[in-house]
């Protein structure tokens, strides 16, 4: 039988083992956590995953803060009708019908061929159809659009194209015209 003072120091070796176990494991969940970590909720930040560095957080536009909750991914297309109740983001091709009651983005190689209606719409990739835009409609300098546009807003950035025409909707009253100054007649 081993006496009282073996026993102890047995108990006293298997419980520091047992504590370094603890701390590497407590370090290696740590490590593993911080390279797989995923986005925050409230989007805040964007956090690495696998090991990436982040990414810089472009400016949102001005009208069209907010995150879309409908995405139309780089390499999909849809050809129909969308409908949304929120915010929506096209970075893909559309050709169709969009119909969005909040805002509406078309990234930089967004291709859309389709009649939009949308409280606000940002465009910065190519865009022909009809557009209204209940509040404002802004085209960055790498936006491209062909086609009719209605609007209470318009903002066009330097480098921005647009080819249609523009309607404004205004609850100003038009001016009175004045008549040209009448030329005295030689008779």
């Amino acid at each position: 039988m081993p006496d009282l003072t073996t026993s102890l120091i047995i108990g006293a070796g298997v419980s520091g083992i047992v504590i370094a176990l603890a701390i590497v494991l407590r370090a290696m969940r740590r490590s593993s956590q911080e390279r797989l970590s995923y986005p925050r909720q409230n989007g805040s930040e964007g956090a690495r995953m696998f090991g990436n560095k982040p990414k810089p957080q472009t400016a949102q536009p001005s009208a069209l803060s907010g995150k879309p909750e409908t995405v139309v991914g780089v390499n999909t297309t849809i050809v129909g009708t969308i409908k949304t109740d929120s915010s929506a983001r096209i970075d893909g091709t559309v050709e169709g019908d969009i119909e969005v009651l909040g805002n509406l983005i078309v990234g930089e190689t967004g291709r859309v061929i389709a009649t939009i209606k949308a409280q606000n719409v940002h465009i910065s990739g190519a865009v022909k159809g009809e557009i209204t835009a209940v509040d404002r409609l802004e085209i960055s300098p790498t936006g491209k659009v062909w086609g009719d546009i209605f609007t209470s807003g318009l903002h066009i950035e330097p480098g921005g194209l647009f080819r249609g025409q523009s309607t404004m909707s205004t609850t100003a009253e038009e001016p009175l015209l004045l008549e040209a100054p009448r030329t005295p007649r030689s008779e």
